[in-house]
C-alpha cells in the first residue's frame, strides 16, 4: 500500500512538475531609462531559475524620444493626444507560441507608453493567453490597474497585475509576490 501511496505523489509531482516547467513565457515591454528593463530582467530571471523558458522582446520607438522626457513635445503629443507610437522589436513574437505573456510599460503622464499601447492594440483579439501586466513610475500610484483595464476593454485575459514605484530595489518584494502568485496559479 505505502508503495502506491508513494508512486501516486511522484506521478502528481512530475504533472505539476511538467505543467509548471514545461511552459513557455513571453516577456513583452517597452522602456526609456532602463527601469522597466530592470523590472523584465528580474522577471525573466526569477522565472528562468524555476525552469521556465522566457523569450524576451524589447520594443523600442521607431523615433525614440530625446531627454528630457517630460518637456518632450512629440512625446505629450504622442501620450495624451494620438495614443500611439511605431516600434519594432517584437519580430518572431507568435502569440499562440506562449503559455503566458508578461507586458511592462512605463507611466507617462498617467497613461501606458504610446509604443505598449499600440503592441496592444496590434495583438488585440489574436493573443488569447493570460496576461500579467505591469508599470513602473516614480509615484505611488497602482497604475497598473490602469494599464489592466485597458488591456481587458480588448479583450485581454489579465490574470494579474502590479505596480513598481520608485524602481525595482524599492518595490522587489511586490514583484516578488507577484511572480510566487503567478507560480501558484500555474500549478492550478
Amino acid at each position: 500500500m505505502q508503495v502506491i501511496i508513494v508512486l501516486d505523489s511522484v506521478l502528481r509531482s512530475l504533472v505539476v512538475y511538467l505543467l509548471v516547467f514545461g511552459l513557455v513565457v513571453a516577456s513583452v515591454y517597452y522602456s526609456r531609462t532602463g527601469v522597466t528593463r530592470a523590472v523584465s530582467e528580474f522577471i525573466v530571471g526569477w522565472l528562468a531559475g524555476r525552469g521556465l523558458r522566457v523569450d524576451v522582446f524589447e520594443l523600442r520607438a521607431l523615433r525614440e524620444y530625446a531627454r528630457p522626457l517630460h518637456l518632450n513635445p512629440r512625446l505629450i503629443f504622442d501620450t495624451i493626444f494620438r495614443g500611439f507610437a511605431e516600434y519594432g522589436g517584437d519580430e518572431g513574437f507568435k502569440p499562440d507560441a506562449y503559455d503566458l505573456v508578461f507586458i511592462g510599460t512605463p507611466i507617462w503622464f498617467g497613461r501606458p507608453t504610446p509604443v505598449i499601447k499600440y503592441f496592444i492594440n496590434k495583438h488585440k483579439g489574436r493573443l488569447r493567453t493570460p496576461v500579467v501586466c505591469y508599470t513602473t513610475s516614480a509615484l505611488s500610484i497602482k497604475y497598473s490597474e490602469k494599464l489592466r483595464k485597458y488591456l481587458e476593454e480588448r479583450d485581454y485575459d489579465v490574470v494579474t497585475d502590479f505596480s513598481v514605484t520608485g524602481g525595482l530595489e524599492k518595490s522587489r518584494r511586490v514583484v516578488e509576490e507577484a511572480l510566487e502568485d503567478v507560480v501558484r496559479m500555474l500549478r492550478g
